[in-house]
């Protein structure tokens, strides 16, 4: 039996070699137990962006993509937290998750943002995290951003220990010292999440919230009796200074 995995990512002003880039690394991924199904959402673009997607939707002939066209009508926030760009994005986003839904085929869904870098074992990794720990819903891997030679962690907003504190955004060597060197449980988590895709077919409710977006939906997750997982030995990287997702 094939284990199918879905990429989820939105995008919106993306146009160009950001766009490039997103699936020459989606096609480096190693996932030999099935399929990588790209589904790509889209809205409120005020440039090529839609076209470009379409064009890989049509075109590709390397990954299975679908593109998924979602305006909301609502103008751009770049501020992480503002409820309004919260609540664009989960518009947006869940229609990409209503659409993985109804096509039903994947095992897995990857959440995956459009701008960030990993190595091709990311999803047999995070995976594997998920077997060994047959009690989780989801995993991510540890996010980090480098600034002035040094890595820190990036993700704090969305990232939250199970009592509910940020991840503090200090380096990698602290986190080393102190943090467990194996998956351990946490509250909330965002960037990058691998699903047990059964978890959102099931729940409908397991989707991105109006007032925290993944954050909101790795917290559903818990709600239904679920760990949500970090697994410290999986590392991915937010590109220094690039916040256009």
């Amino acid at each position: 039996m094939e284990i199918d995995v879905a990429v989820y990512s939105i995008f919106r002003d993306n146009e160009g070699d950001y766009i490039d880039k997103y699936f020459e690394r989606l096609k480096k991924l190693k996932w030999d137990l099935g399929n990588i199904i790209i589904f790509a959402g889209e809205g409120d673009s005020e440039d090529a962006t839609g076209n470009q997607l379409a064009m890989y939707e049509e075109h590709d002939d390397q990954l299975e993509i679908h593109m998924i066209k979602c305006d909301t009508g609502r103008k751009r926030m770049y501020h992480t937290p503002d409820p309004y760009r919260m609540q664009t994005r989960a518009i947006t986003g869940n229609a990409v998750y209503d659409a993985i839904s109804k096509h039903g085929k994947a095992m897995y869904v990857l959440h995956l943002e459009s701008d960030l870098e990993y190595n091709e074992f990311l999803i047999a990794n995070l995976h594997n995290t998920l077997i060994e720990y047959p009690d989780a819903g989801c995993v991510s891997p540890m996010v980090w951003v480098k600034e002035n030679g040094i890595f820190r962690f990036y993700d704090q907003w969305a990232f939250r220990t199970l009592s509910g504190k940020m991840f503090p955004p200090l380096s990698t060597i602290w986190y080393r010292k102190h943090r467990p060197n194996k998956p351990y449980k946490i509250q909330s988590s965002g960037s990058c999440v691998l699903f047990d895709a059964n978890l959102l077919y099931v729940h409908s409710d397991i989707r991105l919230t109006y007032d925290e977006e993944i954050r909101g939906m790795t917290k559903k997750v818990r709600e239904h009796g679920y760990d949500v997982l970090v697994d410290p030995n999986i590392a991915i990287v937010h590109p220094e200074g690039d916040y256009r997702t």
